[in-house]
């Protein structure tokens, strides 16, 4: 499943809804919970190990955070991947 989360801060209460191998997209606002050395991502490290983190890279680029500033297992994905796993995706769900 793909969970698609736009909004800062998070609601933890997004990753108690997720499973083994689903796949969490971070746009817009949500890119912050990225940023190395935020608090909100010493939480999310629970959660690397069985969800696949993935970001837009240009909503990374329009909020002036660089794939530095997150971490190595985040994949940073553009609009061709966006598009392909929208249709690889039958169930989405969007937390805002």
């Amino acid at each position: 499943m793909l969970h698609i989360i736009n909004d800062y801060p998070l609601d933890s209460a997004i990753f108690e809804r997720t499973s083994f191998g689903d796949t969490v997209l971070f746009t817009e606002n949500a890119v912050y919970a990225l940023k190395k050395g935020q608090a909100v991502l010493e939480n999310l490290h629970n959660y690397l190990c069985h969800l696949n983190f993935c970001v837009l890279g240009t909503d990374l680029k329009n909020r002036g955070l660089s794939c530095s500033e997150i971490p190595g297992n985040v994949l940073v994905i553009d609009e061709s991947d966006y598009r392909d796993i929208m249709e690889n995706n039958m169930a989405i769900k969007s937390c805002n």
